[in-house]
Formats: structure tokens, C-alpha cells, sequence
């Protein structure tokens, strides 16, 4: 069954975003010239699973994944439609961001393709889909929602399975053109160095942390930097990352000393 896919190129400055939405009611499905529009899932890949959380940062690629069903097809047997995606948060209003035809095959999948900017306040983004059946002269409505998080970790000594400490220059060999990201976060390359960290679910997430204090974040063995052990320092049980950015498949934080440790 072929894809039909919508890329949204414009990445949004977001607006403080407003208030949730209850989860919209599946519409029965309908016969032929009666649109009836399926959620599929909320991902980060194209038809993946639901994101549980329904929660996305900035940088995330989000999918937004449906099935139109009921479209009637014309004398060739096509189906002729289009489709409009708005999500008022993130201003975006694109009408016609799908405009085409294919053989009628049952039903249509469809994803949407939204990037996220940078994201000043946690919220919800309401998403309202609109598709036109060409053909039968019929539309059909549909409303959703995500979650926008500008996620704040914490990292507790426990739950942090190895970590290394990582000069910067390792980490800019490793991931070229980070070093002009971590500048637009003012990245100070004297004063600050990287952690690599890996969790319990073999998830590596990287933080940068102050060069003066990162033994307050790492405990590193005296034989061997590659060996360290725990994500926290002798003074601090838990600190915080506050997300910076995906890179490569991996996410970036800075490290905010958590003074309240214990």
C-alpha cells in the first residue's frame, strides 16, 4: 500500500502554548464517498509506533500518521484529494500540503511531517486535519494533540549504568559540525568539556558540564578515565541537564548544578 507524505520545511519559533485537548473520538468507518479519518499514531518515525507520552522536544522530527477512509474513487479508479494540517502553537496553516491522486486501494494512509524549533515553555499543540475528497465533493475534520517539553533531566547516581568523560575535542571529531551547534548554545570550548553517559536502557545522552567542576558530575577512577563509573560527583547525589539539542541520533545537554542535592 503506498504512502502519501506532507514535509512542512518550515521550522517554527513556537508561541506559549495553550491548553489540552481531550483525545478525539475515532470516527466510525464509512462507506465509499463518506470520509471517515483515523489517528494512527503520533511518532518519530514514518507510520511508527505511538509515542506514549505524545511528548516531542526541539529538534524532534514529528509524524503526525492517519488513514482516510470512504474516499470515492473517479472513473479511472483513482482517488483524488487534499489535505490540510494546521497546529496553531507552532503557527503553522498549511492548506493543500497533500494534493494528489493514486489508485483506489481501500484505505489511504497519510503523514505529516512537522519539525519542532525551539520550544521557551512546556505545552500542548492542537492539530486539526482537514481532507478533501475531489471526486465526491466531501470533507472530513479531525483534531489531536502533542505535547511540546523543554525537557529538564535529572540524573540520579543510581540509575546510571557507565559513563566516560569525553574531551571536547574527541567529541567534535566524533560528531562533525557540532562544534557551530554547541557555539549557538555559547559552548565555551576553555570552560567547558562533555560527559558521555550511558543510562540502565543503554540510552547515551552527552552533558555538557563546567571544566573546573566536573568531578561534581563524573567520578573518575585514578587508573583509568574510561572506566568511570555513576553520573554524579562526591558532593551531589542528583543534578540536573537541561536539553539542548539532538545531534546525530544523540541528545545534548548542559549540566545546572542541583545545590539542593543530597
Amino acid at each position: 500500500m503506498r504512502k502519501i507524505s506532507s514535509i512542512v520545511l518550515i521550522v517554527y519559533m513556537i508561541a506559549i502554548p495553550l491548553s489540552a485537548k481531550d483525545e478525539p473520538k475515532q470516527p466510525e468507518v464509512l462507506p465509499r464517498g463518506r470520509l471517515a479519518i483515523e489517528l494512527a499514531s503520533i511518532s518519530l518515525e514514518e507510520f511508527g509506533p505511538m509515542k506514549k507520552d505524545k511528548s516531542f522536544k526541539e529538534g524532534d522530527l514529528v509524524f503526525v500518521n492517519i488513514e482516510v477512509k470512504g474516499l470515492q474513487p473517479d472513473e479511472s479508479k483513482k482517488v483524488v484529494f487534499q489535505a490540510d494540517i494546521i497546529i496553531p502553537q507552532l503557527n503553522l496553516d498549511a492548506t493543500n500540503a497533500i494534493d494528489g491522486s493514486m489508485p483506489a486501494e481501500g484505505s489511504l494512509p497519510i503523514y505529516f511531517r512537522v519539525p519542532i524549533g525551539e520550544v521557551y515553555r512546556s505545552g500542548f499543540c492542537d492539530v486539526t486535519i482537514r481532507v478533501r475528497d475531489m471526486v465526491a465533493k466531501t470533507a472530513a475534520e479531525f483534531n489531536t494533540s502533542f505535547q511540546l517539553s523543554n525537557e529538564v533531566l535529572t540524573f540520579h547516581c543510581g540509575m546510571l549504568k557507565d559513563s566516560k568523560y569525553v574531551d571536547v575535542s574527541a567529541a567534535i571529531k566524533d560528531f562533525p559540525g557540532i562544534k557551530k551547534r554547541l557555539s549557538s548554545k555559547n559552548f565555551r570550548r576553555k570552560k567547558e568539556v562533555i560527559i558521555q553517559y550511558t543510562d540502565t536502557f543503554n540510552e547515551t545522552v552527552f552533558v555538557v558540564v563546567p571544566k573546573k567542576d566536573r568531578d561534581k558530575y563524573l567520578v573518575i577512577p585514578d587508573e583509568s578515565k574510561d572506566d568511570a563509573k555513576a553520573g554524579c560527583g562526591k558532593s551531589f547525589d542528583l543534578f540536573k541537564a537541561k536539553y539542548l539539542f539532538n545531534f546525530s541520533g544523540h541528545d545534548f545537554y548542559r549540566a545546572i548544578i542541583n545545590n539542593n542535592g543530597k
